[in-house]
């Protein structure tokens, strides 16, 4: 039986909304950042100049526009700037090399991409390689004949753009496959509205939230469960660039008297670890969140012994908008778990016959409702894979208790999560299988206190080889984004293999030795 059906306002989407919030509340702050504010009036004004500058560029309703920024007003006004017009956002990591940038932006079509002259290294290479990629837009630097200015876009003739349809494709979220080559997640515009809505629900966020945006914006978790869900109740979002492991974080939450906080669970470590932790003043954090890998239960206690308040965990994926499950905001928490499902969706436990399991059993967690993707673009096979019987499958093993709480006991893909991102092994493998002199490769994720995760990669050599560690280690650093490069590097004879010869990685996980490498 279905699920009931979340309430969501009718046919509605983000632009709409900003705009709604701009006639009633147009003075009231909707961006902060170090250097300025943005109210909600002026954040809609720009949103409607850029998207009418877009499509004065020829971009048209359904093209793919890249979005590659760090936490800045500009990734805020882009992004709504592309809905508005019809186009479909394609969030890319400002840190991606030349080769992972080229996938995604080939595998999309992405016509146009808006970033920053610090990140344009990897896009300059590959521009001959991608030919539908037509603009090249910065946010900064000089004007030249093969770059535009977003400043120079803006234009107050604005045009007047069709509402777009809430099943029609919002955004592409590349995820990293199995494969080894990502996956882009289709998300229709209520897929994201409902799945904000969700939070916005949950968290009781009104119009008095401040929200500290530091979690990466082009991370769906960050777009859907803080920015939108805050912008839409109209609240207030201040944007912090990015992570730090000095205290910019507890600074700006004590002097911005932060309400709402989203961080994996690395960030609550080092802040717990910071040597003046006692010494802010924290009180005004009364909804602290975690996600993207399993909250430790001791980095729980520690956050509610020392401030008094508990942190609510959640869970989801980039396939379903993110947000699946979580610890309710104002019922009981379970450490150790990733809570119950949002009302309207459907979290359950599968076997291999996706059948559901009583209680207590072991299986793969199967999600159904608003928040789950269209399905994966341009690739039927892995959509028809993971979407089977109208199930969402995600590849984690967990149980539900007789309360209906989930926990997550392993995972059935051999993803690693550092810090809050997911690292498929197969796209680092094969890296290193490119290195001269490689026989065989296998990584692994092995626990680690500050990260959660991190990896270890076994190498076997051909015969007569012998490599240099550290060069394999700057040859992956130039093919891979920094946090995908192994922190450590052991060499073994032979691999071990089962009779149809995959390697094992199970008795990998059971080998003992000393890294030969050294840390990154």
């Amino acid at each position: 039986m279905l699920a009931k059906e979340i309430k969501v306002e009718q046919n509605i989407n983000f632009p709409k909304r900003l705009l709604e919030l701009a006639k009633v509340q147009g003075e009231k702050e909707a961006l902060v950042w170090l250097q300025g504010v943005l109210t909600y009036a002026e954040l809609a004004k720009a949103m409607d100049f850029l998207a009418t500058g877009l499509q004065n560029l020829g971009l048209k309703k359904g093209d793919r526009v890249a979005l590659q920024l760090l936490n800045a007003p500009e990734f805020v006004i882009s992004f709504y700037a592309i809905l508005r017009f019809g186009g479909v956002v394609v969030p890319l990591n400002p840190l991606y090399t030349a080769r992972e940038l080229e996938i995604i932006m080939a595998d999309s079509g992405a016509k146009a991409l808006i970033t920053a002259t610090p990140h344009l290294g990897a896009i300059e290479g590959i521009r001959a390689s991608l030919p539908e990629f037509r603009h090249l837009i910065l946010t900064d630097g000089e004007r030249q004949p093969d770059r535009i200015l977003l400043t120079d876009l803006y234009s107050d003739g604005i045009l007047v753009f069709p509402e777009p349809d809430e099943n029609e494709l919002a955004e592409l979220i590349f995820t990293s496959g199995t494969t080894g080559r990502p996956k882009g997640a289709m998300l229709s515009h209520k897929n994201l509205y409902s799945n904000a809505c969700l939070v916005r629900d949950e968290m009781q966020i009104s119009q008095e939230e401040r929200t500290l945006l530091v979690a990466p914006l082009f991370h769906i978790a960050a777009q859907t469960a803080f920015l939108n869900s805050t912008l839409i109740q109209g609240g207030t979002c201040y944007l912090l660039e990015r992570w730090t492991k000095d205290d910019t974080v507890l600074q700006t939450i004590q002097n911005q008297k932060i309400t709402y906080f989203f961080g994996v669970p690395a960030m609550y470590q080092f802040m717990l670890a910071s040597p003046s932790f006692d010494n802010y003043d924290l009180s005004s954090l009364r909804k602290p969140f975690s996600g993207g890998a399993p909250l430790p239960v001791e980095t729980f206690n520690n956050w509610r012994e020392k401030t008094g308040v508990e942190i609510v965990e959640g869970y989801g994926l980039s396939e379903t908008s993110p947000a699946c499950t979580r610890n309710p905001y104002l019922g009981t928490k379970k450490p150790g778990s990733i809570g119950k499902a949002y009302p309207g969706l459907e979290v359950k436990i599968f076997d291999d016959q996706d059948c559901e399991l009583p209680p207590g059993q072991v299986g793969e967690i199967v999600v159904r409702g608003s928040n789950v993707m269209m399905g994966y673009w341009n690739n039927p096979d892995a959509t028809a894979e993971a979407m089977r019987n109208q199930w969402f499958h995600t590849g984690d093993m967990a149980y539900a208790d007789d309360e209906g709480y989930i926990f997550i006991v392993d995972r059935k893909k051999d993803v690693i999560i550092r810090g809050g991102t997911n690292i498929y092994p197969r796209e680092v493998e094969e890296v290193i299988y490119r290195f001269p002199g490689i026989l065989e490769a296998a990584v692994i994720g092995i626990p680690d206190q500050a990260m959660g995760e991190e990896m270890l990669a076994f190498i076997a050599l051909k015969n007569g080889v012998k490599i240099n560690l550290e060069e394999l280690r700057e040859f992956c650093k130039q093919e891979l984004i920094y946090y995908k490069v192994p922190k450590h590097f052991v060499i073994l004879e032979q691999l071990p293999r089962n009779a149809s010869g995959k390697i094992l990685k199970t008795k990998l996980r059971e080998i003992k030795t000393m890294d030969q490498s050294g840390p990154n």
